[in-house]
């Protein structure tokens, strides 16, 4: 079993390749709300017409979402 605050056995530095990707594309979408996150809503739905890279942001974004504790 994966140590906890990691995915797939490494830290989260090792595994985000490019970081600040998703929320520029995300910028250029216009998926960004009024408190300036990333709305996740948006992005899933422009992530299955947009390249697989981007769905694979999308889908990275979710998993550690998941991973996040409870506020």
């Amino acid at each position: 079993m994966a140590k906890s605050g990691t995915l797939f056995g490494k830290p989260r530095s090792q595994v985000v390749k490019r970081p600040g990707a998703l929320r520029k594309a995300a910028k250029k979408r216009g998926a960004i709300n009024k408190s300036g996150n990333i709305d996740m809503g948006k992005m899933s739905k422009v992530a299955k017409s947009g390249s697989t890279r981007l769905k694979k942001e999308v889908n990275l974004a979710k998993a550690f979402k998941t991973m996040r504790g409870k506020k």
